[in-house]
């Protein structure tokens, strides 16, 4: 062989290939998402996993829109925006809400976002979103995760400032669990609550301007 013995092997942060993400995940190789830890100089998304597909999700999508969004004048110039690192370049996020939901049924969603502009909402579920949830996606301060994978779980996790426990149906058990040891706030509606042991704040369906105004008043305070 022309190459034998010849060739250099790039070490994960040149050669991050995201692409099999999905299909990793399907075969239960959990530790596949931990063989590289932080943000690749170089990605690879290999496969029909494209990040630009409202109904795939693998990692850095949100790296591939950043760039895909560039003024052509910063690129062709080498501004100095291109020497940046990528989380530098972006306005972080203060606050994050979190739902996992089996089922697409979401009490008071649309309200909601529109209520808290400033938060954003992050929606994960092991399948593929209902029509219903995909169309939300018109506002500007929801994310959606359809076949989440256990690494972008965590991170949603760990990022989570508040959980809303407003989806009908069966929970997703492990998540919550999580979040309750975390010690996050947890907003429920009647209808919805998925918690019996006061973990959660409970309010009436028709009631929710009561739960916008506490979770304003929770982040106020967080903001002090």
């Amino acid at each position: 062989m022309l190459f034998k013995d010849r060739w250099k092997k790039l070490s994960l942060s040149y050669n991050l290939q995201v692409g099999y993400d999905t299909y990793r995940h399907s075969l239960g190789d959990n530790e596949w998402y931990h063989l590289f830890e932080g943000i690749p100089n170089i990605i690879h998304y290999t496969t029909q996993n494209k990040p630009w597909s409202h109904y795939r999700f693998n990692r850095f999508r949100d790296i591939w829109w950043f760039y895909y969004g560039l003024n052509w004048n910063d690129i062709l110039l080498d501004n100095q925006i291109l020497q940046e690192n990528f989380e530098k370049l972006i306005k972080p996020i203060t606050c994050h809400a979190s739902i996992f939901t089996n089922t697409g049924d979401i009490e008071g969603l649309p309200y909601l976002l529109e209520q808290l502009p400033n938060v954003q909402f992050h929606i994960a579920a092991p399948t593929y979103f209902s029509p219903n949830i995909v169309e939300l996606q018109r506002y500007s301060n929801l994310y959606i995760y359809p076949c989440v994978d256990p690494k972008m779980k965590e991170t949603l996790i760990n990022q989570t400032n508040f959980y809303l426990d407003i989806n009908y149906g069966p929970a997703l058990d492990d998540a919550l669990q999580e979040i309750v040891r975390q010690g996050n706030p947890i907003y429920s509606f009647e209808s919805t609550s998925h918690f019996s042991n006061g973990e959660n704040q409970v309010f009436a369906v028709d009631n929710v301007d009561e739960m916008v105004k506490s979770i304003q008043n929770k982040l106020s305070e967080s903001h002090r």
